[in-house]
């Protein structure tokens, strides 16, 4: 299974213009005030042979964020059985006339020059095996704003990881501490594998359940395609939950479970 396939280039653009005629949903992340978001946006269609989406809305009843001219975006659109990812840069904002009557403010994005389709599949949570151990450090912030040494006592939160996928995971929070953190905050994540081995992603925060264990928090990865080594992370975090569904099943205690979602 493999974990993101390169879209070759003399399809991009097909597959771009199918989902832009057909003005399809989309999902637009970028940094916002030194912190990752997922907007929700659609796409408007082709005009001068460029793509325009529409201008993304608010989180959560917050006003739209500004995004400014050459800004760097990630795009993620569904069509068919395929989720699409690609960079862009936007290169012009105008207001779009859809018909007599209705006008929206839009984007004009740069031709990428990859994609990356992904297969539902791929986004399959796996539980971590109980031989296995993957402990987790995380602040509110993002990764930008790790705390310093003399203050990491106060606001760094420590966990064991529950279970992984490439668009998420929980986090079983050490101690008995309930950080109350809102939901979509920005959060700063440091998975300590084995080996030595760690990985640093930018995360937002989703959920809290309560479970027989103590309290556990809900994580979605956010950004990670935007750089070189952000995608170098996807391929390694898609090897990992690959290795621990394979110890799973390899187990004949250890029942196999798994959740579709990111």
């Amino acid at each position: 299974m493999t974990v993101q396939q390169p879209v070759a280039s003399e399809r991009i653009r097909d597959t771009i213009e199918v989902s832009a005629l057909r003005n399809a949903p989309l999902a637009l992340t970028c940094r916002v005030q030194d912190t990752w978001q997922n907007l929700r946006s659609r796409f408007l269609g082709m005009r001068s042979g460029h793509v325009w989406i529409e201008y993304p809305q608010g989180q959560a009843g917050q006003p739209a964020p500004e995004v400014g001219l050459g800004q760097k975006i990630g795009v993620s659109f569904k069509q068919r059985h395929h989720k699409y990812v690609f960079s862009s840069a936007v290169r012009e904002t105008a207001t779009i006339q859809l018909d007599a009557e209705t006008a929206v403010r839009g984007l004009s994005v740069a031709w990428p020059a990859y994609m990356h389709q992904l297969q539902r599949r791929m986004f399959v949570r796996v539980d971590v095996p109980h031989d296995n151990q993957v402990f987790v450090d995380f602040w509110e912030g993002g990764l930008d704003h790790e705390p310093s040494e003399d203050l990491r006592d106060k606001l760094m939160y420590h966990g064991q990881l529950v279970d992984l996928s490439i668009g998420g995971f929980q986090v079983r929070l050490l101690g008995d501490v309930d950080p109350r953190f809102m939901a979509g905050a920005p959060m700063g994540v440091t998975l300590l594998f084995g080996d030595n081995e760690s990985i640093r992603v930018d995360a937002q925060f989703r959920h809290t359940n309560p479970d027989e264990f103590g309290t556990t928090l809900g994580m979605q990865i956010v950004g990670l395609n935007e750089t070189a080594r952000g995608r170098k992370s996807m391929d390694r975090i898609g090897e990992i939950t690959r290795a621990f569904l394979k110890s799973r099943r390899g187990g004949k205690r250890d029942p196999l479970k798994i959740r579709v979602g990111c």
